[in-house]
């Protein structure tokens, strides 16, 4: 049976912040740092959703959207998968609320996972696992980033280079746009605590409005992690899509179009110069960093669903999702796009 998107969709909000919008940061950012936050390094723009019920609201739009292009109600659906980085909560995750807001069947299960950048991924391949075993014909999966909405610290370089925006897919067997073909995963885990998102104070309160919170949404790249980034970026990326090649019964040169989560620049550029090495010319890889910088775990999948609404997409072309994500944790897909 096979099985895959019958659906994929992107939103993304209308509030664009330009680079000059971030000028008060520059005097903060570390002399060895400037390179890492000057275009095209950092992105030209980002996108930001300013409300406080943000990640309620791009999971309920993007599942809208998601159902109205595959001509579908709620109670076709069967399960949601959800995943959010940032909103006003903590616990619960935005599934419920995409549940609520949908009026989607009481008696239906609502799963949320959490792990960044992977989590698309890994929902996607859930939903493939319980598809399999009879018990669901369609799945609801949403991944929603809105760090703007949990109070993302304003005063960290780091914010400049974050969006907020959604992606939705159903997954099942019919009316296929693709077919999933394999999945695999690798988990450094030893990274866990050298690149993380925390509740913090500001890193730099003297940039503070009065009466602005001096909590905010923190992530943290510690240097360890980025000599992490540097030993292995190359194999890392390598490794991990290969295995999944293989498991297709693929090879690297079958590759028509790469998505990854577009963390920065700097560390895209060591895994497409590591698949490189081995004859995956880097034009196969697709994104949108300079129009929405990172937008955690969401930016890759809206990428894929924004290149197939423009016609980016041949039938047959062989797909690879790369999703980096928390912990150290990370997952790749491969599908077969069908038309």
């Amino acid at each position: 049976m096979k099985i895959g998107y019958e659906t994929i969709v992107s939103y993304w909000p209308e509030t664009v912040l330009k680079r000059s919008d971030f000028a008060y940061l520059d005097q903060v950012i570390p002399a060895e740092q400037r390179e890492m936050f000057q275009v095209p390094n950092a992105p030209e723009e980002v996108r930001r959703i300013n409300d406080k019920d943000g990640a309620e609201i791009l999971g309920e739009r993007v599942a809208r959207k998601a159902l109205d292009a595959a001509g579908l109600e709620p109670s076709d659906i069967d399960c949601i998968i959800a995943e959010n980085e940032g909103g006003k909560y903590i616990i619960p995750g935005v599934g419920c609320a995409v549940h609520q807001r949908l009026d989607f069947p009481q008696y239906m299960p609502v799963f949320d996972i959490k792990q960044g950048g992977a989590s698309f991924v890994d929902a996607s391949h859930l939903a493939w696992c319980l598809l399999l075993s009879g018990q669901y014909k369609r799945i609801l999966v949403v991944t929603v980033a809105a760090s703007s909405a949990g109070g993302l610290d304003k005063t960290s370089p780091l914010s400049m280079t974050i969006s907020d925006g959604a992606a939705a897919a159903i997954v099942s067997s019919q009316n296929l746009k693709c077919e999933f073909l394999s999945y695999s995963t690798r988990t450094d885990s030893f990274i866990y605590d050298q690149c993380f998102v925390a509740l913090r104070p500001a890193e730099h309160p003297e940039l503070l409005n009065e009466g602005e919170s001096e909590m905010g949404i923190y992530l943290a790249i510690t240097p360890e992690f980025f000599e992490y980034q540097q030993r292995v970026a190359k194999s890392y990326v390598r490794d991990l899509v290969e295995k999944a090649a293989d498991k297709a019964k693929l090879a690297l040169s079958d590759l028509d179009v790469i998505f990854a989560h577009q963390a920065s620049m700097l560390l895209m550029e060591g895994w497409m110069e590591g698949l490189e090495e081995v004859g995956v010319d880097r034009g196969k890889w697709k994104g949108t960093f300079n129009k929405y910088g990172g937008a955690l775990n969401a930016d890759f999948p809206a990428n894929l669903a924004e290149f197939w609404e423009e016609g980016g997409l041949r039938k047959d072309s062989i797909v690879a999702l790369f999703g980096p994500g928390g912990g150290g944790h990370t997952s790749s897909l491969i599908l077969r796009w069908l038309g």
